[in-house]
């Protein structure tokens, strides 16, 4: 890994692939040892992470309604998430949930997952291969210094991609690039915590790139989606030119930005905290953009969407409900509705974005028939049937 100047992570902007812009759909998948506890406090119906951030960004850690946080907020005491991982797991390791998750396996047909997909109108699919619990979908050949074996046997993203690809759809992938729990990890309470989580350390840089490197070669995505941004040393630009020159026409999106300066030490985090908490209450209300790195092709708005014209290509990213993973305690009440899902869609499209829509199967690999409803009906619609 060369070092540069931070000057040469700005590259023109190149013209984005039409696959991308005329794509429309994209299926976005949050599974993993999270789905095993399957929980998350649950906010009224309506209710987003960006409204409960803006209401509150002091809790955000422990009112986040996102499972796929489960071993965060987990380990934040007097949390609903920590009350409920005593009461029903006697606060039990979250490695332990491996075990089960991998136990219940044997019956996932990803075939059956790609075809549904195919049937919504999406045009390309984007499986999260590693979330910020650290875990691998794939059996990884990067050596973890501190937690060996923590990676799925079964390569589930290899099988997805073939099956994804065999009906004519784009397979992409998602990695937690900037929280990786397995490596560093204090209780994330609020907004600027989770950059300070941030793992600094040369090992973590040789594991995280040697992992996306070993993502590029086994599996050529089309869409290389980061997340809360990368340890400082890590060349965003060389990395998106060893992707390109793999699949000339990938895309990678905008959060791969470096930690916030001074936000590696409590004091330093406990600064910015307060800023934030005196900002944004105050702000008005507007598309919730986690990056906004110069080398992205494509900007993400999290359950959000911009409301004017924009001058860059993005993406409206959401679950069903008000989170990723799936979620035992929400109800259909939690859920878009499939008409709202329609419409949400077409506004998306007339804005000139891409819909990326999540679904968090159960820890065995099966979709839930609320979730599989709607998008039968979102491809009802895109079909004009």
């Amino acid at each position: 890994m060369t070092k540069k100047s931070k000057s040469t992570d700005q590259e023109p902007r190149r013209p984005l692939p039409a696959w991308f812009s005329e794509a429309g759909l994209g299926i976005f998948i949050h599974w993993g040892p999270f789905a095993i506890p399957a929980y998350a406090p649950v906010p009224e119906p309506g209710v987003s992470f960006p409204d409960l951030l803006r209401v509150d960004p002091r809790h955000m850690g422990e009112r986040m309604p996102y499972s796929e946080w489960y071993r965060n907020a987990m380990t934040i005491e007097g949390s609903p998430t920590a009350m409920h991982h005593r009461r029903v797991w006697n606060d039990a390791p979250y490695e332990d949930f491996q075990a089960m998750f991998e136990s219940g396996l044997d019956n996932w047909d990803p075939g059956a997952w790609a075809d549904l997909f195919r049937q919504s109108g999406a045009k390309y699919v984007v499986m999260v291969t590693k979330h910020h619990d650290g875990y691998c979908l794939w059996p990884t050949e990067q050596r973890h210094p501190n937690r060996p074996g923590w990676f799925s046997k079964r390569d589930m993203v290899g099988e997805l991609a073939v099956a994804v690809r065999e009906c004519g759809m784009r397979f992409g992938v998602y990695y937690s690039t900037g929280l990786d729990w397995s490596f560093n990890h204090f209780p994330i309470r609020e907004i600027v915590d989770a950059v300070g989580c941030t793992p600094r350390s040369d090992e973590y840089l040789r594991y995280m790139s040697g992992q996306l490197e070993e993502l590029i070669q086994r599996y050529e995505p089309s869409v290389l989606w980061a997340d809360i941004g990368t340890p400082p040393g890590f060349e965003v630009t060389d990395f998106k030119e060893r992707l390109l020159a793999r699949i000339p026409d990938a895309v990678i999106n905008d959060r791969w930005d470096h930690p916030v300066p001074g936000t590696g030490s409590k004091l330093g985090r406990m600064i910015w905290n307060n800023l934030f908490a005196l900002v944004i209450p105050r702000s008005k209300p507007k598309p919730f953009y986690p990056g906004r790195h110069a080398a992205a092709d494509f900007r993400t708005a999290e359950y959000s969407v911009p409301d004017a014209p924009t001058s860059y290509a993005w993406e409206a990213t959401r679950g069903m409900g008000s989170g990723f993973g799936f979620n035992a305690e929400e109800t259909d009440a939690h859920r878009i509705d499939p008409d709202e899902l329609v419409q949400m869609y077409r506004d998306v499209r007339s804005a000139g974005g891409n819909m990326l829509l999540n679904v968090g199967p159960l820890a065995d690999g099966t979709i839930s028939e609320a979730e599989a409803l709607r998008l039968r009906r979102l491809g009802e619609s895109i079909s004009g049937t």
